[in-house]
């Protein structure tokens, strides 16, 4: 399992198009896959769970990502933040 602690710039907005790309691009990995804010545990293979994350109020954001391809998914994911 890898995980990482992200920053989430203030001007960062999850515009429906960009929530879009976020859950197919994390489908696409075997590797389940989860975003951690505010004491939530959000899938980002949900397109729901995705879009509750613009009433996150903390700019801290923890991904986990766990499988057999976590490497690839970790990098994947963790650059539609940086």
């Amino acid at each position: 399992m890898r995980t990482k602690e992200l920053t989430i710039s203030k001007d960062f907005a999850m515009l429906p198009d960009a929530v879009a790309e976020l859950v197919q691009t994390a489908c696409r990995f075997e590797s389940s896959s989860y975003a951690i804010a505010d004491e939530k545990r959000i899938n980002l293979k949900s397109i729901m769970g995705v879009m509750s994350l613009v009433a996150v109020k903390s700019n801290e954001l923890v991904i986990e990502i766990d499988g057999k391809d976590e490497d690839l998914a970790f990098n994947t994911l963790a650059g539609f933040w940086t």
